[in-house]
């Protein structure tokens, strides 16, 4: 699969296989941009962004972290991953890269 800038015209490789799956059914409303879609949140005090962080932009970029745990843990290897807690429950030499360990007095 292959696209444009920002997944903008998500396409198929080959041309064929494209061809031969239909389009999903637009399942989310579109919006203006991101700027727009946060002012009108704020201004008209609607339903939330489209990149509300706790409903969708968070859990999607955990997805896409814990993609990157699997693609180190490497392949054939399955990522048991408990979102809860942060931690990678079947490989645990892949939590390291799930938080930061900081020098002595360097901490948050």
């Amino acid at each position: 699969m292959a696209s444009g800038v920002y997944s903008d015209s998500p396409r198929i490789v080959p041309e064929e296989k494209h061809k031969e799956i239909p389009a999903p059914a637009k399942k989310y409303p579109r919006t203006h941009g991101i700027h727009a879609d946060l002012l009108r949140a704020v201004k008209e005090g609607g339903d939330p962004p489209s990149s509300n962080f706790p409903d969708v932009s968070g859990p999607y970029m955990e997805a896409l972290l814990v993609g990157n745990l699997a693609m180190r843990a490497g392949v054939g290897r399955k990522v048991e991953w408990d979102g809860v807690n942060m931690t990678c429950t079947n490989i645990p030499e892949l939590n390291q890269y799930v938080k930061r360990e900081y020098r002595q007095g360097w901490t948050l």
